[in-house]
This record gives C-alpha cells, sequence and structure tokens, in this order.
C-alpha cells in the first residue's frame, strides 16, 4: 500500500489530474484520482475515481507491443465497461519526479478467481460464466494469450466475469482465436483442479513445516520453505 502522489495528463486532454497511488504492481499502478479535480472538464469525458496506471516499455524495441495493446481495446470498443475495462487512451504519467507516457484504464472492483475457492464455483457458475466471456471475445476476433486466475475477476452484485491484462493479446480471425482461447481456458481448469486436489496434501504439509520450526529454531531456514510453498497456490 502507498500514498505516493502524482498525476496523468490524458494526451486528448490538457488539464494535469492529481492521483494518489493505492497500490503499486511490477508493471502497472493501482490509483486514485484527488476528489474534485475534474470540475472543468465536461462529464462525459471525466475519468472515474479509481483507475490502473499501465507505463509503456522503455524498450523501443517493444513499441510495437504498447500499439498492439491500444488496438485491442479499440478493437473491443463495444465491450469496454462490461466484459472488459474502459480504456482511456495514452497519458503522460508523472510520479518521482519522471514523466512516462502510459496506458490509462478503468480498474475493476471485484475479486479475482485467484481469491475464490473452486469449490464454490458450481453455485456461481463460474465455469460457464468464463467459457461465455472468452467466446465473446473469440467472436471479437482476440486471442488473450494471457488467460490466468488473476485476470479473470467476478464482480459482486450482478456476479459477472470481467477480463484484464491484454498485454500480450493479439487480433486475428474468430476461428484461430476461438481455438487458442478454448485451449487455454481448458489448460487453466486443469491447473485450477489439480491445486484443489493438492491442497489438503499443501495444508497438511504447511502445519508440519510450521509445528516443525517451533520446535525447532536451527531447523533449515524453514520460513522461506514454507513460502515457497506457499506461492506454487499463486503461480496461477
Amino acid at each position: 500500500m502507498s500514498d505516493d502522489c502524482c498525476s496523468i495528463r490524458l494526451d486528448c486532454q490538457t488539464q494535469e489530474l492529481p492521483l494518489t497511488i493505492q497500490f503499486i504492481h511490477d508493471t502497472a499502478y493501482e490509483v486514485k484520482l484527488v476528489q474534485d479535480t475534474q470540475t472543468d472538464i465536461p462529464p462525459r469525458s471525466r475519468l472515474p475515481q479509481d483507475l490502473v496506471i499501465k507505463p509503456l516499455k522503455k524498450d523501443p524495441d517493444l513499441e510495437y507491443t504498447d500499439q498492439k495493446e491500444t488496438s485491442v481495446y479499440e478493437k473491443l470498443s463495444d465491450l469496454q465497461g462490461g466484459l472488459i475495462p474502459r480504456y482511456y487512451g495514452v497519458g503522460d504519467f508523472f510520479h518521482e519526479g519522471k514523466t512516462v507516457k502510459a496506458h490509462v484504464l478503468e480498474r475493476v472492483n471485484g475479486t479475482p478467481l485467484t481469491d475464490i475457492d473452486k469449490a464454490h464455483w458450481n453455485k456461481l457458475d463460474i465455469e460457464r460464466k468464463i467459457k461465455e466471456a472468452y467466446t465473446e471475445l473469440s467472436l471479437q476476433g482476440v486471442k488473450h494469450w494471457d488467460v490466468q486466475a488473476r485476470h479473470i475477476f467476478l464482480v459482486p452484485g450482478s456476479e459477472s466475469v470481467r477480463l484484464i491484462d491484454f498485454g500480450l493479446a493479439k487480433l486475428c480471425d474468430r476461428v484461430d482465436a476461438e481455438a487458442q482461447n478454448t485451449n487455454d481456458v481448458e489448460g487453466l481448469f486443469r491447473k485450477l483442479d489439480e491445486m484443489q486436489s493438492w491442497a489438503p496434501s499443501l495444508e497438511w504439509l504447511l502445519q508440519s513445516l510450521g509445528r516443525t520450526a517451533e520446535k525447532d529454531a536451527t531447523y533449515g531456514h524453514p520460513a522461506s520453505v514454507v513460502t515457497s510453498l506457499s506461492n506454487i497456490s499463486g503461480g496461477l
């Protein structure tokens, strides 16, 4: 968690908007707009309070990747605000004395699949919703190429599924998109099924290591062992 201050100015606007950083990820920032800073901006052009700022890659050789991500969001414009986050374009992101170009997106307020026990999937009809979400993506001619549990969110209230992170996505024909997305979704389901079957044994092992660590402080750095094993479930 961070309270660092920063700002964003979209290329299509002249006003610089102050932000507060809520969380820093490897490649993006979760931020919140400072209240009452968009009074001079027409209502239809205003940004939501919760945003994701994703700096463009610094390597000139990867510039095409950033352009491609923009193209994917433009291709999926009809799905923005529903199945995928709204995309507001590229802007100047000022932080720690530096200004960099960055993608500006709506932040999805929901629960990532990583935080939902697969035992509860049937009740929430999650598997069907995920399949339908990727079918919709395929109909638009887009391969996600990054089908992972942390990129699939369940929105409270509506219990609908939303997909995030299209940095690796590719435009293609519908047949190729359907084949790839279907294969990747089935692969995700298999991984989650395996994790569920491992869970009882993994929990017992972690508890055993914890008890051993309490009894023997000289045990070979048990904390790092426990952390490594715990990270298995987070690698999806």
